[in-house]
This record gives C-alpha cells, structure tokens and sequence, in this order.
C-alpha cells in the first residue's frame, strides 16, 4: 500500500510539475507574440493525439514486455530447483542456451518501449519546432510591418520566447510520459 501511495504521489507531482511548465511557456510565448494564440487551436489537438496513441502503444508494449519475461522467470525458479539435477546429468549447456534464447525474447520488448520513446521525443521535437517557426515568423513579420515602433521591450519578450522554446521539447515530452 505504501509503495502505491508513493508512486501516485510521484505521479500526481511529475504532472503537476510539467504541466506547470507547458502551461507557464505558452503564457509567456503568448505575451511575447499575442498572435501566437493562433497556433493553440491546431496545436492542442494534435498534442491530444499524439498523447493518445503514446500511452496506448506504451501500455501495449508493456503488457508485451512482461508476458516475454514470465518464461525467463519460470526458467529460474525451475532451474534453482532442480539445480542438483541439472548438474548431475551435465545439463548446464542447455540451461545456459535456453537462458540466452529467453533473455534475447525478453529484451525485444524493451528495444521496442525504447524506440517508442524515442519516437515521443522526436515527434515532440518536430512540433516545437512547427511551434518555433510560427513564433519567429510572427515575430519578425510583426517586427517589420511596425518597424518605426520597434523598441526594447519587443526585443526582450522576443528572447523570453525563444528560451522558452527551447525548454519546450523536454517539458511536452516528460508531461506526456507522466501522464
């Protein structure tokens, strides 16, 4: 019970944390271009699906990963218990070989939770970079069309921009994966 208790309690904060941070990047890239508010419509959705489809091929894989170790672990139990007996018939190359094969099983489920958050990130990178090109070409279109008013302070919530921008990628990536 405890241990439940404490990963929700991870769980609720890792949420809470990076939701914070996406939410806070979005009120601030929104200060620093108001026409950046253009993009949310097309760009929450898109998140929503990509969400989606994460967490239902993670669960997939996962269930996929545990069903490939449960030989492995059957394999041990029997092998400790019959260890006297394996070594008496010299049965130990079998054993060894037969622990490789499910090993080797066990780990293409790990390759593929591996691949699919690669993917994760690379997709969440793809969008932020969407994101990113949206802000500069409003940023600068918007720079150029009120080139007598530019002053200082366009400058300043431009660069805010950015930054967060880059900070982006990491913080959609990690939400996603705590959600």
């Amino acid at each position: 019970l405890f241990v439940s208790d404490n990963d929700m309690t991870k769980a609720i904060f890792n949420v809470s944390s990076n939701l914070g941070v996406v939410l806070g990047s979005v009120v601030l890239l929104s200060l620093a271009s108001p026409w950046f508010l253009l993009v949310l419509p097309v760009l929450l959705p898109a998140l929503w699906l990509i969400k989606s489809f994460y967490l239902r091929t993670s669960g997939q894989v996962r269930k996929l990963d545990l069903e490939s170790k449960s030989p492995l672990y059957t394999l041990f139990g029997e092998t400790i218990d019959g260890i006297v007996t394996i070594r008496a018939f010299a049965g130990h190359r079998v054993f060894t070989r037969l622990n490789e094969v499910l090993v080797s099983r066990s780990q293409r489920a790990f390759f593929l939770n591996l691949s699919l958050m690669r993917w994760l990130t690379l997709v969440s990178g793809l969008i932020v970079a969407g994101i990113s090109t949206a802000f500069c070409s409003l940023s600068v279109g918007l720079a150029q069309h009120s080139a007598g008013n530019a002053n200082q302070d366009t400058v300043g919530w431009v660069a805010v921009g950015l930054t967060q921008l880059m900070m982006l990628t990491g913080a959609i990536t990690m939400l996603t994966k705590a959600w």
